[in-house]
Formats: structure tokens, sequence, C-alpha cells
């Protein structure tokens, strides 16, 4: 927020400046101007003050050169008004391409931070996730032990072989619970042999 602060201070000064540059040259136009008509107004009376005396050509000459001279003067201050405004303008134009890409900065790195505590977010809620995943299995696989688990007493295992475990168990359950049936249905048959057909009587 600092930088957008500073920025914007930035913005604000450069445009106080640009508006007391462009007053000053609004000012020095209104004196270059009000010049040249004062010029032209002289050089109307000299012209005409010359038709009175006897060398009126020279003296004509002398009003139009002095004219011309002072005219040329004030086309170069003009000129050189004209090169300060444009520079003026492309420096403007540079301050405002520059504080359009320092905003731009200062955006990518608000959501790259925004983007990586996101990540740091989801990373730590997958963490989480992870950890309560594994005491789940941990207590799945708890029963049988397999015989990685059992050579390493007390080593936690990882989240596949807790998996794997798991399915062992519930595979040996399945086959414990299919051989308890069978024995059962032989039992069954024993006690209840199947009744033999009566002999024929003679």
């Amino acid at each position: 927020m600092n930088v957008l602060r500073s920025v914007a201070l930035l913005a604000f000064l450069a445009a106080g400046l640009a508006h007391a540059d462009n007053h000053d040259a609004a000012r020095e136009r209104d004196r270059i101007k009000s010049e040249r008509q004062a010029t032209e107004a002289r050089f109307a009376a000299e012209q005409q003050a010359c038709g009175a005396r006897f060398a009126v050509n020279d003296c004509i000459d002398a009003a139009r050169k002095a004219r011309r001279d002072r005219l040329g003067d004030l086309r170069r201050q003009e000129l050189s008004l004209n090169e300060a405004d444009r520079k003026r303008r492309a420096a403007d134009r540079l301050r405002e391409i520059e504080e359009n890409a320092r905003q731009e900065a200062v955006s990518a790195e608000q959501r790259a931070e925004s983007r990586a505590g996101q990540r740091e977010r989801e990373e730590r809620s997958a963490g989480k996730a992870a950890k309560r995943q594994g005491r789940m299995d941990s207590a799945v696989a708890a029963g049988p032990r397999t015989k990685a688990s059992q050579a390493a007493p007390g080593s936690q295992p990882t989240p596949s072989e807790a998996v794997s475990n798991r399915r062992e168990h519930e595979a040996r359950v399945a086959e414990a619970l299919e051989r308890k049936k069978r024995l059962e249905a032989r039992r069954a048959s024993r006690a209840n042999p199947p009744a033999s057909s009566l002999p024929v009587p003679p």
C-alpha cells in the first residue's frame, strides 16, 4: 500500500509541475502574441512616418528590416516554446508509462503473494488431511501386521503400506469367514445324514 501511495504522490506532483509549466508556457505565448501585434503596429506607424521623409524607400527598408528581425526573434522564441512543450509531453507520456508499469508490478507482486499464500494454505490443508488419513490407515492396519512391519516394530507404515495392510487384512477375514461357512456346512451335513430309502418288503 505504501508503494501505491508513493506512486499516487509522484503522479500528483508531476501533474502539479506540468500544470505550472503549462501556465508559464501560456503566459509566454500571450507575451509573444502581444509583442508580435506591437511590432506590426510599430511597422505600420513607421511606414506611415516614412511617407513624410525625403528618402522614403530607405526609411521603409529600415522599418522592414527592424520588423523582420523582431518577428524572427519572436518566431525563434515560439519554436523554443513548441520544442519545450513537445519534450514536456514526451516526458509526461514516459512518466505515465512508468507509473503504469510500477502499478502493474505492484499488482503482480500482490497477486503472486496471494497465490503463494493460497498454495501455502492448500499445502497445510493437504498435510493435515494426509496425517488424518495416515492415522486412519494405521488404525485399520493395526490388527494384522505385514512382514515388513513385524520386522521393524514401532515403525509407522507409509500410507501405501497401510492401504496394502488393510487389503490383506480384509482378504484374510473374508477367507476365514468362507472357511467357517464350509466347516459349519460340513458339521450340519454330519449331524443330519440324508434319510436312506426304506427296504422294499418281500
